[in-house]
């Protein structure tokens, strides 16, 4: 169920005022990034950009583990496969 908690006015500039209540809710304060995502249904949602972050992390982290893979054993292929790169498009070990 969706309710209006606060409306706000955009300004000449395409500025929006974020309402302070909404600010405190999602933990939003200077600086911080957001992002306007589009759902399926063509509605818009506000986000705070570290939200997502750290929700791509977290599949990430979750899709490792279900292959058994811990993230320095993902570090270390990593290191390993821009050495062999290097070496392919150099010619010589980094």
């Amino acid at each position: 169920m969706n309710r209006l908690i606060e409306t706000t006015k955009l300004q000449e500039r395409g500025q929006l005022t974020i309402p302070l209540v909404i600010r405190e809710r999602m933990g939003i304060r200077k600086g911080s990034k957001v992002a306007f995502v589009e759902t399926d249904t063509g509605r818009f949602e506000l986000r705070v950009v570290e939200d997502e972050i750290m929700a791509a992390f977290d599949e990430i982290g979750a899709a490792l583990k279900k292959k058994g893979i811990s993230i320095e054993e993902l570090i270390a292929e990593g290191k390993k496969a821009r050495k062999q790169l290097y070496k392919e498009r150099y010619g010589k070990a980094a």
